[in-house]
């Protein structure tokens, strides 16, 4: 089973750099673990918004800004994270 302290925080370091600014604590696994919903999304709001940036085709929303985007691997081990349960 996946974790986000042992296999998604360190592929945050670049998406984390961009969102800082806005309050978006990327390397914090409390933050990213939450299990409120908000904006549209039943539960897990930080972690499923964050995965929409992160994957959208909208490269106005695209994070992290700019790039490096994420590849089709790390976006799966991302989803995989959440069908998992987003464990801390």
């Amino acid at each position: 089973m996946l974790s986000y302290q042992n296999d998604i925080m360190e592929l945050m370091q670049d998406p984390a750099e961009c969102m800082k600014d806005m309050g978006w604590l990327l390397r914090n696994v409390e933050f990213m673990t939450d299990p409120e919903g908000g904006e549209g999304f039943d539960d897990h709001f930080h972690g499923r918004k964050t995965y929409a940036r992160l994957s959208t085709t909208n490269i106005a929303r695209k994070m992290p800004k700019g790039g490096p985007y994420w590849t089709e691997d790390q976006l799966a081990l991302y989803r995989q994270w959440m069908d998992e349960g987003f464990q801390p």
